[in-house]
Parts: structure tokens; sequence; C-alpha cells
């Protein structure tokens, strides 16, 4: 799988159209609301909330860019 453009940002730097990172999976464990200031790193899973435009457009910005 290719690296995510999101990979080496903060979730602060993200652009996530009004939702929410509610959670992190990352080698296994959860970090439940995760600090702003954790950086994704390749292979995490991000959990997000928020209505299913905004997940939607969450989800196009954290794969695509």
């Amino acid at each position: 799988m290719p690296a995510s453009p999101s990979a080496g940002r903060a979730l602060a730097e993200l652009r996530l159209g009004g939702a929410r990172v509610t959670t992190v999976v990352r080698g296994g464990r959860r970090v439940v609301d995760p600090p702003a200031d954790l950086v994704v790193q390749t292979g995490d899973t991000l959990v997000l909330s928020g209505t299913l435009e905004q997940v939607g457009t969450g989800e196009s910005h954290i794969l695509h860019g």
C-alpha cells in the first residue's frame, strides 16, 4: 500500500472538512482522543467522527491530499 500524503504530518495539520479524529490505531494499539500534535505514520488507521459529508471529505483529504 502506498504511503498516505498525511503520513509525517501532525493531526492538527490535516484538513478534515469538519470531521474529528477520535482514535488512532497504531501497531494494534489504540490511542483514544489523540493529541493534536500526534504525527500520522504509515500504517496508522484513523477513526473519524462527524456527519457523513464531513467524514467523506476528511477521508478523501487523508488518502489523497
